[in-house]
């Protein structure tokens, strides 16, 4: 299944890819690979078959060894120490979306994971928004598909303190 996700993190260009994103209530098939994820919440979209999630508000930022692991445990039940928490910023008719960049590498994804939480400062996030200590880092983001409407596509620039 790992295949189906695009392309791995690619440290000698610093871009990653976001290869996919699913709703709140599509959490038990997230993929087990490693990776870095965004939490974000937004209003949803139904029709017959399809869904469209307009990103609105990005509340968290963070790595995982498997990304299905993280989040779900052996029944697809939530298990994330944040999930309260994002559940509790949702306002009316939004949604949770996990939108997902495989990068299988543990060092690389604590560092671009510390990078965009210092750059993009989500409101769940404690630690690491008040200092980046890694290497500086210009870090592009890429989507696989043009249905995927993530929010934060662009390039970035990231210093130490």
């Amino acid at each position: 299944m790992n295949e189906l996700y695009g392309k791995l993190f690619n440290p000698s260009l610093n871009t990653i890819e976001i290869c996919g994103e699913v709703l709140d209530e599509e959490r038990p098939f997230l993929p087990e690979f490693g990776g870095i994820y965004f939490v974000y919440a937004g209003p949803l979209s139904r029709g017959e078959g399809w869904f469209r999630i307009q990103p609105a508000r990005l509340l968290y930022i963070g790595e995982a060894k498997s990304l299905y692991e993280r989040h779900n445990d052996e029944y697809g039940n939530p298990v994330h120490e944040h999930y309260k928490d994002f559940v509790a910023s949702l306002s009316q008719g939004e949604t949770l979306v996990y939108a997902f960049a495989r990068v299988p590498n543990a060092y690389l994804r604590k560092t671009i994971e510390s990078a965009l939480i210092y750059k993009f400062q989500p409101p769940i996030n404690i630690k690491q928004k008040q200092t980046y200590t890694h290497r500086d880092m210009h870090l592009s983001i890429n989507v696989a598909s043009k249905d995927i409407l993530f929010p934060l596509i662009g390039e970035y620039d990231i210093q130490r303190d």
